[in-house]
């Protein structure tokens, strides 16, 4: 039986891929409370920092070596390894071995996009867009040449937006030789082959974070009139494989005109999964009264009349997409479903 030790599955056998270049060991952040009540009272920490990529390769061997000794610190209480020790995902448990140095990857490494939603840093004032100055298909060729991910792994496009990203069907297209699941984050404002193609082998899941059902109230929170492209570009992503729905909910696209426009899309497409999440500011700050819960409650209730899976499913769940306020909207979750 393998030995117990504290980790988490991120450091297990997770790697992100950065627009700075760099590697990390999550993309995990969570908030940390400040020591004084200005400002909203919180940061987000995580993140762990690897190495870098250098020479368009793999860098396999600083990976291996930088997350024993990450380990090491974990396990001797050092300081330098703070923000893992008061990580609220660290569990101390025998974890399983594996064959391959990778199982999941997050791929961050642009910050590009078409559109400007209102809780992303793309619409902040001074947001400047980075990237790479590496070869992505050199280093991820390299990487799947030596066999150092796991063919029953799974792969995260993350972003900026796929849709912005020049070299991705090319990419895409070597994810799906080898024959590794992707899971493509994307706003949906154009239609692409990898994509596509991904789906048509069962080999990804193209999730898009639609955040209205009005076009109105689209334009205002993504911060470009695209609704009915977007809709149109899901509608032919359905064609090809399941799509999962996503809803940021905000103060802002929680009317009922927009709760019941998602229901009807999500009627609409092939969608195999569901998400509700709340904007990430205002779940921290409390800024959701009760009925703005209600609404939300609404929402998730709604959905799981004939979605197949619908997250929050499950208390932990809850917990984990509604961090401090979870306990509420369960409260009226069950009003909702007891009317």
């Amino acid at each position: 039986m393998p030995a117990s030790y504290a980790s988490c599955w991120w450091l297990q056998d997770h790697i992100e891929f950065s627009y700075d270049g760099t590697i990390h060991a999550c993309c995990y952040g969570y908030p940390k409370r400040r020591p004084d009540s200005s400002g909203r009272g919180w940061d987000e920490v995580g993140h762990i920092y690897l190495c870098d990529v250098k020479d368009n390769k793999f860098p396999h061997e600083e990976i291996r070596k930088n997350k024993h000794l990450l380990h090491a610190m974990i396990a001797r209480n050092d300081a330098e390894a703070e923000v893992c020790l008061e990580c609220p995902v660290l569990k101390t448990q025998a974890w399983p071995e594996t064959n391959y140095l990778v199982s999941k990857i997050s791929l961050n490494t642009w910050l590009h996009c078409n559109l400007k939603c209102q809780y992303c840093f793309v619409a902040q004032p001074n947001f400047k867009p980075r990237r790479i100055a590496y070869d992505l298909h050199a280093v991820i060729e390299d990487m799947l040449t030596g066999g150092h991910l796991d063919p029953n792994g799974q792969v995260t496009w993350g972003g900026g937006d796929i849709s912005a990203l020049p070299e991705f069907n090319r990419v895409s297209k070597l994810f799906i030789g080898y024959g590794v699941f992707q899971n493509f984050k994307t706003s949906g404002f154009k239609f692409l082959r990898g994509v596509a193609g991904a789906l048509q082998q069962n080999l990804g899941l193209v999730e898009v974070s639609v955040d209205a059902g009005t076009a109105e109230t689209y334009a205002r929170v993504k911060g470009k009139d695209a609704f009915d492209r977007v809709v149109s570009n899901l509608v032919e992503y359905s064609r090809y494989g399941k799509i999962q729905l996503k809803y940021i909910v905000m103060k802002d696209n929680l009317e009922d005109k927009d709760i019941d426009g998602f229901l009807n899309l999500a009627r609409m497409i092939n969608v195999g999964s569901a998400m509700v999440t709340p904007e990430w500011g205002q779940c921290h700050d409390g800024a959701f009264d009760d009925g703005q819960l209600g609404r939300i409650a609404r929402l998730i209730d709604s959905l799981k009349a004939f979605v197949p899976e619908v997250s929050p499913s499950t208390g932990d769940d809850g917990e984990r997409l509604f961090p401090g306020i979870w306990r509420r909207l369960e409260g009226h979750l069950a009003a909702v479903q007891a009317a």
